[in-house]
């Protein structure tokens, strides 16, 4: 695997199989938990996640392609939306 910094940008290359691995070891990440729960121990979205996984995979399966997706931070009223909160 060989990765780049430039500032904000961190460009990772990755063999096929590397790849398939990654997909494999992300994907474990949030397999056995719940929507909330990967929320709370990560503050990702799974369905974020689940797309890039999932984006990945596909590219990987092709050999061939791009694909550009926002990872951003989830929001806890969507992720986690039975948790009490303190009225507002």
């Amino acid at each position: 695997m060989d990765v780049r910094v430039q500032g904000e940008l961190v460009e990772m290359g990755l063999t096929h199989d590397e790849a398939q691995r990654l997909c494999f070891a992300v994907q474990e990440g949030y397999m056995g938990l719940s929507r909330a729960e990967y929320f709370i121990r990560t503050g990702l979205s799974r369905p974020a996640v689940e797309a890039l996984v999932h984006a990945l995979s596909a590219l990987v399966d092709k050999r061939s392609g791009a694909v550009t997706l926002a990872l951003e931070p989830g929001m806890e009223e969507a992720e986690s939306p039975r948790r009490a909160r303190p009225p507002s």
